[in-house]
């Protein structure tokens, strides 16, 4: 049967635990990834983001209520590109244009530094 995120999370942190020299942090694709992961460092006796650091990205507002969020979280304005995103493809259906047009849209992030003792601090990349 399939894998579950959890459980393969829980076999990478197993392996980077176990590595000789294990890493002082661990970057996580998203915010539910580095949860998991903070959970099975817990359970093996790491004490999260002072043992061992974890970053992630997506700065999800669950977040704000855990007693070890991560450290820190990259914000990704997903509205924003969402709404972005549907503003390119109504152009598209609106002005067709031979061939395979190329857009390019930045969108701007934060890292937001989750502070234990006071309010989050956000810095801009």
């Amino acid at each position: 049967f399939p894998v579950t995120i959890r459980e393969e999370t829980w076999q990478q942190m197993e392996h980077f635990i176990s590595l000789p020299e294990p890493p002082e942090a661990i970057l996580c694709f998203n915010d539910y990834i580095a949860l998991y992961a903070m959970q099975y460092g817990s359970h093996r006796g790491i004490r999260p983001n002072h043992d061992m650091a974890f970053i992630s990205f997506a700065n999800l507002p669950i977040t704000q209520f855990m007693g070890n969020p991560p450290m820190a979280s990259v914000e990704q304005f997903a509205y924003q590109m969402g709404s972005q995103a549907a503003d390119l493809l109504c152009q598209c259906i609106d002005h067709p244009t031979p061939g395979n047009p190329y857009f390019e849209k930045i969108i701007e992030t934060e890292l937001v530094i989750h502070n234990f003792s006071d309010s989050d601090h956000r810095l801009h990349p």
